[in-house]
Formats: structure tokens, sequence, C-alpha cells
């Protein structure tokens, strides 16, 4: 690195401008490497980039977007110049944590939890029976109206409206508990002015025929019902056992991400710093990439504006957590970075298949590695720190953090 003359001037955010002065017998050192590898690019783009490579690392910056050259002009003696801008991770001041103390979250799941989960799942597969009994509120109503506004006549057939859910114009609704199948109603309402704008303050006049009523029936916890949930057995044992567990890891990794997203948030705003802008939008592309196509780039169809601020916090926690890891030589841990690659795959037809297509390119990996090398920056501080817990609950717990 002899001789090798480095200028860097910071531009706005985190980008910077370097201009670096090659001296002839660098070059030469950069032409034996050369001349022994077989690449598509030409020699003078390959001394340039092995010279801004030298060049980061003679001062100690770490690039976090490609570089742009220009102004490469040939000087005295063989060697050369050249200018080059490019994004930078931050220089970060590591924070110091005396007096810093952690809250946390403290739940467990109840036999209650329990319960009202299984609920919910038998809800999900609840369907609608006739009834031959007036309606009640919850149930489903399928009729025929008629409307007429403005000497304008609308015929909808096969209309169905559950009483209590506001489905149908105030005061409609209002008119169906107690109607059996059969009925005719006619009803003569004034459109609010939060219904249809242009109706707003007009009267209609609606007529109802009633075709039946239908109720929720809401399947029972019965053996097929089990097996179809994943427990061949079908005993409601080991089905309530595999709910809890399933609950049980859901609480720990919500009470963990609220943790970790306090703990560095907390950290970065008493050292705040800019975040690179190629950094949040790989990050963005990352989020809204659907997992599932084939090399895992393809979009969903999604926003991007709508992930930034979750992307630009998610850079800023994981350079902060780097940051951290450097300072007080923490390494990763291979063997988590597994379980979260197994964990992620789990549920694919092929796991393994999906494990080996996570770790045969880096880009993929980067983003899990960071995802648990924060979290073993989290554990490092709070064995270190004081730690309140806040007693709250399951419900309390997912509603925050889901």
């Amino acid at each position: 690195m002899r001789n090798i003359i480095v200028n860097l001037e910071p531009l706005e955010g985190t980008k910077k401008c370097m201009r670096v002065r090659v001296p002839g017998e660098r070059i030469e050192y950069y032409n034996n490497i050369i001349r022994h590898q077989s690449d598509d690019e030409s020699v003078d783009t390959l001394l340039t980039k092995f010279s801004f490579n030298d060049a980061v690392e003679y001062i100690g910056i770490m690039p976090a977007s490609p570089p742009e050259f220009y102004d490469v002009t040939s000087i005295k003696n063989g060697g050369y110049s050249f200018t080059a801008t490019f994004e930078a991770y931050p220089d970060i001041t590591v924070p110091k944590l005396n007096g810093f103390k952690v809250t946390r979250l403290k739940a467990e799941v109840t036999e209650d939890d329990v319960q009202q989960t299984i609920l919910k799942m038998r809800k999900q597969h609840c369907s609608w029976h006739e009834v031959d009994r007036p309606a009640e509120m919850g149930d489903r109503v399928i009729l025929d109206l008629h409307t007429t506004i403005d000497n304008i006549k609308v015929h909808e057939t096969d209309v169905d409206a559950t009483l209590g859910q506001n489905d149908l114009l105030e005061g409609l609704d209002d008119g169906l508990p107690g109607v059996i199948a059969g009925d005719d109603l006619t009803l003569d309402l004034k459109f609010p002015d939060v219904f249809y704008p242009d109706l707003a303050g007009k009267r209609a006049l609606f007529s109802i025929r009633i075709k039946r009523i239908e109720e929720l029936v809401i399947p029972d916890s019965d053996m097929q019902f089990i097996k179809d949930h994943g427990v061949p057995s079908g005993e409601l044992e080991h089905f309530r056992n595999a709910i809890r567990t399933g609950m049980e890891k859901q609480l720990q990794d919500a009470i963990q991400m609220r943790t970790t997203i306090e703990i560095m948030a907390s950290l970065i705003a008493k050292n705040p710093f800019d975040v690179p802008n190629t950094l949040v939008s790989r990050e963005v592309a990352r989020l809204i990439s659907d997992p599932d196509s084939e090399d895992g780039s393809q979009a969903l169809d999604l926003d991007p504006e709508d992930f930034t601020g979750l992307a630009r916090k998610r850079i800023a926690r994981s350079i902060m957590a780097y940051r951290l890891s450097e300072h007080y030589g923490i390494s990763i841990d291979e063997e988590r970075v597994r379980s979260r690659v197994e964990e992620l795959t789990r549920d694919y037809p092929d796991p393994e298949n999906k494990i080996a297509w996570y770790y045969e390119d880096r880009t993929r990996m980067q983003w899990i590695e960071s995802e648990v090398l924060e979290q073993q920056v989290v554990e490092w501080i709070m064995d270190r720190v004081e730690v309140i817990d806040l007693p709250s609950s399951y419900d309390e717990v997912m509603a925050m953090c889901c």
C-alpha cells in the first residue's frame, strides 16, 4: 500500500467521495494478480476495482453500495488516479451500558388461552344451516330486496345480511330480528349522510321478501376435526398439548421480538446515525419479495413505500448489532443460524431442498445471520444490565407484537 494517496470527502448522508492516486509500482502488483485470473472485465476496470478495495481498507471504511468511478486519469511513472462515490456504513460510537435498564414482558399461556384459540379454530370452519324459527341476532337472513327511489326501481335477489353486523342500510337491518321465512316487509327509510353521498337525505321504499333464516354452526372438536389439524391420534388431550406448545412458541418469539426492538431502538436513539439508502432499498425489495418464487426475487403486489420505514429500522438495528458484536467480541452462532433456517423451511414440501436454496446464496443468508446476531447481542446485553419484568397476558403480548 506504499505511496497510495487517499482523500475522503463526506457528502450528503452516508455518501462519500474518495479520490485515489495509485503509484506505478502498485499497478505492477495488480497486474501480476490479473495475469493469473480469468475475468470478462477489462484490465483497466479490474485495476480500478483492486485499487478501490485497497483504498477503503487503507482508510478503514466499509462501502455499503457499489462505487461509481469517474475521472480515471494516467499520471507519471505509470500510475493513475480516479474518483469514486459510494455509500458507506456509518461510523458508530459504541453505546455505554452503564445504568442501562431493560423492560421485558412476562406472560404465560393459560388453559383459557388454549380454549379460546381452539374456539377460534373451530369458528374458522363454521357453516350456515337453515333453521325454522324467527331470526335472532347473529343469524344470517337471505332475502330478495326491491328498492324504489326517485321512481327508479332496483331488484336484488339472494341478498344476505348477518344481523348485528350492519351489513345493510341503518334501519333496514334493525327491522329484521324476529322475521321468519316467507315474511314480506315494507320499510320507508331515509339514506344517511355517511352511506351513499349522492343519495344522502333521500327517502327510499324497501320491499323485502324473507327467503330463509340461517344460524352459524361451529363444529365440535371431534376426532376428525383434530386429525384435520395435524394430530393423527385424534385425541383431544394430544390436540390441546400441540396447541399449547405452538402458543408458547408464539409467545416466546413475540416477547423476544418486542424486547429486541425496544433495546436496539433505545440504543440507536442515544447514538443516532444515518442509514445507507442502498441497504434500505435492498431490504424493502426483500420484504416485498415472494419467498415461493423460483429465485425469491419476484415481488408481491405491494407498494414499496409502505415498507420503507420498517426497512430503515431493521437496517439500523442490524448495523448497531454488528457494531456491538464487533466491539464486545460476540461471534455468530452457526448452529442457531441453521436452526433458524430449518424453522423457516419446516412447512415446505421439501424442507431440505429449501434449506439448500438458502445456503447456496450469500444474500439469502445475510438477513437470517443478521437476525440471529441481533438476538445474540440482545441476550448478551440482558445478561449484564438490569431487567425489569412487566406482568402481561398472552392476548396482550400478541396484540402488541403482531
